[in-house]
């Protein structure tokens, strides 16, 4: 006999991630708001906007209940959401709708992704924030590190100087300690991706595989897919391009058109083929890619390094030497990693900077920013 889960209801299935919903959703009674619930970001999560139109149908007939419209707004809006055509009216009159709702968070988490979506991403970050604050209230603390993560990346499209590495990594701690893989996956991506533009190719490889670790069981998701494509575009500028080409088969045949045009980018800038790409069809991070990334220099071995340990601590020249050079006399060791500094600095010019003060040296443009949780 079909049940609904002791305890259940929308509010309560917010903060479960894509598995755990698929795991959930079978003991919701059929077509309950639960299992409505459920069925419309499983649909969203594996990236199907066919999926969406069945549970939009499925909403409209069911029996009235009390989240029925709302429910029936959030999928339409999800729907637009992955066709990349909703608007800054279709958020206001989400967020209307949902406002007084006991799930409120998660309204206000949907209007700021499809703001990112359009590249609105001051309205997303204020969205953002104030979903952080109301998850928490509302018992979502999962959701709510996903929304504070979110915040933090709409401050780097805001500011995209800034690398907001430090950001990312204390983030990948507080995922851990409530096993929110897919927090540690989104901000891998953000880490590789920061990496890569530095050149840090090898570096950058190595965070996109660890991201990719946490999402296993996250199978077809959306979220797999996008750390897909920056697999498979670090491995193109590795020149790795055996097993580069394997990802972009195994995603070729993708339905969603903002994978399918992240597929063209990457042919494009590896593979010389110009397939026309629809900008408008591109997630924000692969519209940067299209026009920019054009003079990345690849740094050598121990330039990775030195860039990787400077994402993490300020270092004096003599730590940075330890860390490079463990038995070599410390006076050479500090000149070869004084001139390897440099050279890094020629490559990636202001890359690395010298605080006189502390006589530390750290990476440019990586420090962390305050986050508040707003007004609720």
């Amino acid at each position: 006999m079909e049940v609904t889960a002791p305890g259940s209801g929308i509010k309560d299935l917010v903060n479960l991630s894509y598995n755990q919903l698929l795991l959930r959703r079978v003991k919701f009674k059929d077509r309950s708001p639960e299992d409505l619930y459920a069925r419309l970001m499983c649909a969203y999560y594996q990236n199907e906007p066919s999926k969406l139109i069945v549970v939009e149908d499925i909403i409209k007939s069911a029996t009235p209940f009390e989240n029925k419209e709302l429910l029936l707004k959030l999928c339409v809006f999800r729907k637009k959401m992955l066709n990349i055509s909703v608007t800054i009216e279709d958020a206001n009159e989400l967020i209307e709708a949902g406002i007084n709702s006991s799930w409120s968070g998660d309204i206000y988490f949907c209007a700021a992704l499809g703001m990112y979506k359009i590249s609105e991403y001051v309205l997303a970050k204020d969205l953002f924030i104030k979903s952080y604050g109301l998850l928490n209230d509302q018992g979502a603390s999962r959701k709510g590190l996903l929304a504070k993560q979110n915040a933090i990346t709409m401050e780097g499209n805001i500011h995209p100087e800034n690398r907001l590495i430090g950001d990312y990594q204390d983030l990948i701690k507080e995922a851990k300690q409530i096993d929110a893989s897919d927090v540690v996956a989104n901000a891998c991506l953000n880490i590789s991706d920061e990496f890569y533009k530095m050149g840090a190719y090898d570096v950058a490889l190595s965070v996109i595989n660890e991201g990719l670790k946490a999402l296993v069981g996250h199978s077809l998701t959306h979220q797999e897919k996008e750390a897909l494509l920056l697999k498979a575009e670090i491995l193109s500028a590795l020149d790795r391009k055996k097993e580069a080409k394997e990802l972009l088969n195994l995603l070729c045949h993708d339905s969603n058109e903002e994978i399918v045009n992240a597929l063209k980018v990457i042919e494009k800038r590896h593979y010389g083929k110009n397939s026309a790409i629809d900008v408008n069809k591109l997630s924000p991070p692969w519209r940067v890619k299209l026009e920019g990334y054009k003079d990345i220099q690849k740094l050598g071995r121990l330039e990775e390094a030195v860039v990787e340990l400077l994402s993490t601590t300020p270092s004096t020249i003599y730590e940075i030497a330890g860390h490079l050079y463990e038995n070599v006399d410390e006076g050479d060791a500090a000149n070869r990693a004084s001139t390897l500094i440099s050279r890094i600095n020629k490559k990636q010019p202001t890359l690395i900077k010298f605080e006189s003060e502390l006589k530390t040296y750290c990476l440019s443009d990586n420090e962390k920013i305050e986050f508040q949780k707003g007004e609720r």
